[in-house]
């Protein structure tokens, strides 16, 4: 479900905010964002397996709690830089 929700904002944006950021000249931000978007994807995907192979081992959770947890403080990290990259630059904007 998670993976649907950042899919989700991920489109949004390549509709929406991405190519109205490239006509104002921040192609090199707009480049950031986008792989920042992508690392997101392949954490959550990250996250996704290292639940599937839990589900088909007999493994107590505790072997892969430390994994989960690593990757969710990427994700919330990464997350965190998103957004302010994307406030910055659209109160820069709003400030022209």
């Amino acid at each position: 479900m998670y993976i649907g929700v950042v899919e989700k904002h991920r489109e949004l944006e390549e509709a929406t905010l991405y190519p109205f950021l490239e006509k104002q000249k921040y192609v090199n931000e707009v480049k950031v964002l986008r792989g920042q978007h992508r690392k997101i994807v392949e954490y959550v995907n990250d996250m996704k397996n290292i639940i599937a192979e839990y589900r088909g081992s007999l493994k107590p959770v505790e072997n892969i709690a430390g994994e989960i947890i690593e990757k969710f403080v990427s994700i919330k990290t990464l997350y965190l830089k998103h957004m302010d990259l994307e406030e910055k630059l659209i109160f820069k904007m709003l400030s022209k």
